[in-house]
């Protein structure tokens, strides 16, 4: 199963704002079993499909979500995210899940919160967030997302691994003995404040084999600076004008390694 998971900053409460803040697409091999995470940009400067009636050819991936929610796209923000990763980087995806800021909040402080071991020390320069030092960190819902979202630069490469860091940690402790006895409840109870086309049926299995799957056995990817090409476009306020145009022969063969990940 290939799942599309996007961290949105909608603040309207009903998933019909905001833009795709966080972009993961998850592999989750029901054989092996094993998982490969792939971390995508939101800076990443593409061509969105179907939207040209609008004036619109081009534009960072994260707007993808917020454009397909705004023009009613069929299958609104996350079918139109999904099919620019198909279009642009031959990247498909079955199921999607969207949470938003308010949601991941809520669903850290409903595990108790997690154990982040911050290896350098953390400072923003265009967000009023506190700053991080280094050392292992027990975070509530507040405290992850401040530091999931703190940068120093002005395009998310900086963070993606901090971002990916924190889903290894929900993971961890969502699956620990002090939960795993209630997380089915817990899940159910999240599941009306999340976006996702999965079925409670598809939820169940998901939550199955994550309890079979190995730490060892999960992989993470992502599109690094190697693959991209930083430049400032003439949108947007001065701080945030930078985009990374993509290597799409670099991308393309990180796509098939992603698509073999965990293969015998």
């Amino acid at each position: 199963m290939y799942l599309l998971m996007v961290g949105s900053d909608d603040s309207t409460g009903d998933y019909t704002g905001g833009f795709a803040d966080v972009i993961r697409v998850l592999r989750i091999d029901f054989v092996s079993p094993s998982a490969t995470l792939l971390a995508i940009p939101r800076d990443l400067w593409v061509r969105i499909p179907g939207l040209e009636d609008y004036g619109i050819v081009e534009n960072r991936i994260k707007t993808a979500y917020a454009y397909g929610n705004l023009y009613g796209a069929p299958g609104d923000g996350p079918s139109l995210l999904a099919q620019t990763l198909a279009e642009e980087f031959d990247l498909y995806v079955d199921h999607y899940v969207v949470v938003s800021f308010a949601a991941f909040e809520a669903g850290i402080d409903a595990i108790g919160g997690i154990d982040v071991d911050v290896p350098q020390p953390v400072a923003s320069t265009f967000q009023p967030l506190p700053d991080f030092p280094a050392g292992l960190q027990h975070m509530d819902g507040k405290t992850a997302l401040e530091y999931a979202r703190i940068r120093e630069e002005t395009t998310d490469l900086y963070r993606i691994d901090r971002q990916t860091q924190i889903v290894m940690a929900i993971r961890e402790k969502a699956f620990s003995p002090q939960v795993l006895p209630a997380l089915p409840r817990l899940v159910e109870t999240m599941r009306g404040s999340v976006l996702t086309d999965l079925t409670p049926a598809e939820i169940s299995m998901l939550v199955c084999i994550g309890q079979k799957i190995e730490p060892d056995a999960i992989q993470t990817m992502k599109i690094d600076s190697s693959m991209v090409t930083r430049t400032v476009t003439a949108l947007g306020p001065p701080c945030c004008r930078e985009v990374l145009l993509p290597d799409y022969a670099a991308i393309d063969k990180l796509a098939q390694e992603f698509y073999t990940s965990g293969s015998s």
